[in-house]
């Protein structure tokens, strides 16, 4: 499903490259965690694989398309769901309504049964933009989810929830 072949990532004002020459292949239905220090290239390698970054060398590919093309059926299938989001100043409903279409396996049945799942309550009369940085990660996970795409990606998930979350 996700294969990385040879992939070199340098930031621009940086000597060394923060990835060298790195390959893995990552298969159907696994759950994998990326484990190093701080500034060792986690998030860096997130971005490559979904598309945002370009890397120096080598190719990510995700069901044999490079991610780098950011084509259609590849972007509605990977969601990444980063360390730190910010959200917009419309309510959840309306940030549903306008993201669910992209993703064509989203389910709004999975959306409420996540919001149930992390006792996310009261906020539809809310702005997106006006919730606690816990409950954002929360709303945001929670649409993550249900999207249903193939590949999910998600960048310090724990950040900002405590500990109940």
């Amino acid at each position: 499903m996700l294969n990385i072949d040879k992939l070199t990532f340098r930031y621009p004002r940086r000597q060394q490259p923060v990835i060298a020459d790195f390959s893995l292949e990552i298969s159907d239905g696994g759950i994998y965690g990326l484990l190093g220090s701080n500034g060792a290239g986690k998030s860096t390698l997130l971005y490559l694989i979904c598309g945002l970054l370009s890397p120096k060398s080598g190719e990510v590919t995700f069901k044999s398309i490079n991610t780098r093309s950011r084509k259609p059926e590849t972007l509605n299938d990977i969601f990444i769901v980063p360390e730190e989001l910010t959200l917009p100043p419309v309510t959840l409903d309306t940030f549903v309504k306008m993201n669910a279409p992209l993703y064509p396996k989203f389910s709004y049945e999975d959306m409420q049964r996540h919001l149930a799942t992390f006792e996310v309550k009261d906020i539809a009369r809310y702005k997106l933009s006006s919730l606690s940085m816990g409950q954002k990660k929360k709303v945001f996970m929670c649409f993550a989810l249900a999207c249903n795409t193939s590949l999910l990606l998600m960048d310090e998930p724990t950040n900002g929830l405590d500990i109940p979350g």
